[in-house]
């Protein structure tokens, strides 16, 4: 059996990846796939909501497909398949629903993109822009992107990430291992908060620039045309050629980002998009200012002292008047405890003289 749905389906109505899925899983024909996303339903949503049960869905998707077989056996094959996908996209739809309250409670869990999905967003993306050099300095990581459509259902905007806050796939940042899912809780990826990595030099800041804008268009938020962001791309490494040092480029692509998203803070209608073209349009003088800036954040920089600890000096050489003032010393010192002991002896050395006299004295009367 086929598991993927090769249907020729008419140009801008080609239905979402998992309704063919569906489609393919119950074997529906051709013909009325065609029917079904000619007609409209082209999305889970759309065909979980043809009806409150399986009956009521499958009255409402006769009248889509038209023409019904008129074989009894076909027409009962065909309303059992067509009901099974109803039940199918309905379990979906709950199990997403669900999901997205609980990432709502919870802003630190993300909802992941499946596997398929995301494989099929990275091969749209190449099959559309086959000038570009894929490779894993550029590619959006797949966890950031995870983050950038949560915050964008939850908020309806695209927020301002730090430059050391949108990751590339040579991060080698992952959510929750994958793992076989027991509950709905194992189905959302898992980010305390947001990691941040190192961003050495120029061409790092460059990379992280172009898969956030590779991102955005995977994500349909907006188009890279040739004349805004893949302008925008090459101006900056124009920019990188003649100012390489990075903070140049940290400055640029701060002023530019931080515009966009206090305009639409000001106007919550605007769009990522349509703002970025403004921006780009109506503000060249960010790319003049930024070497003057730079200087004077320079000039202003304080001076970094060097931490580094002094080596502990030796105790210098006494010269030979230090020696001969510190002999003197010590003998004065003497000369002064010599003195204090004489003293103290002298007046014993009269008595015993005294002694010694009445001694002899009284021997000679006798």
């Amino acid at each position: 059996m086929a598991t993927l749905d090769v249907t020729v389906y008419a140009p801008g109505k080609v239905p979402a990846r998992e309704l063919s899925l569906y489609f393919v899983a119950h074997d529906l024909e051709p013909d009325i796939r065609k029917a079904l996303a000619d007609a409209g339903i082209r999305t889970i949503a759309l065909m979980a909501a043809m009806g409150a049960d399986e009956d009521k869905a499958l009255d409402n998707l006769k009248v889509v497909v038209g023409t019904w077989p008129t074989v009894a056996l076909d027409g009962i094959i065909l309303g059992c398949k067509l009901k099974a996908i109803h039940v199918d996209c309905k379990a979906t739809q709950k199990v997403q629903t669900e999901e997205q309250i609980k990432t709502m409670e919870d802003p630190e869990k993300v909802p992941g993109i499946k596997e398929p999905d995301w494989n099929q967003m990275v091969a749209t993306f190449k099959g559309n822009r086959p000038e570009i050099l894929w490779n894993d300095s550029i590619e959006p990581n797949r966890t950031f992107v995870e983050i950038i459509r949560r915050d964008h259902l939850k908020h309806g905007k695209i927020l301002n990430y730090n430059l050391n806050q949108l990751w590339v796939r040579a991060d080698g940042i992952v959510g929750k291992e994958q793992q076989l899912s027991k509950t709905l809780d194992d189905l959302l990826k898992v980010t305390s908060s947001f990691k941040t990595v190192a961003v050495p030099d120029a061409n790092s800041v460059l990379y992280r620039i172009r898969g956030f804008l590779y991102a955005l268009e995977m994500l349909g938020v907006m188009n890279l045309a040739k004349d805004t962001g893949f302008k925008y791309l090459k101006d900056l490494d124009n920019f990188a050629r003649r100012y390489p040092h990075m903070e140049y480029i940290v400055l640029i692509d701060r002023k530019i980002r931080t515009e966009i998203d206090e305009r639409i803070r000001d106007d919550a209608n605007l769009k990522w998009p349509e703002v970025f073209e403004a921006v780009l349009k109506e503000r060249p003088d960010f790319w003049a200012t930024v070497p003057c800036e730079v200087l004077n954040d320079r000039r202003l920089a304080p001076a970094v002292e060097d931490k580094t600890k002094r080596s502990r000096s030796t105790t210098p050489e006494k010269t030979t008047n230090q020696k001969k003032n510190a002999l003197a010393k010590e003998r004065k010192k003497l000369l002064k405890v010599q003195a204090a002991v004489a003293k103290q002896q002298a007046p014993q050395d009269g008595n015993l003289k005294r002694q010694l006299h009445v001694c002899v004295v009284s021997q000679a009367a006798n």
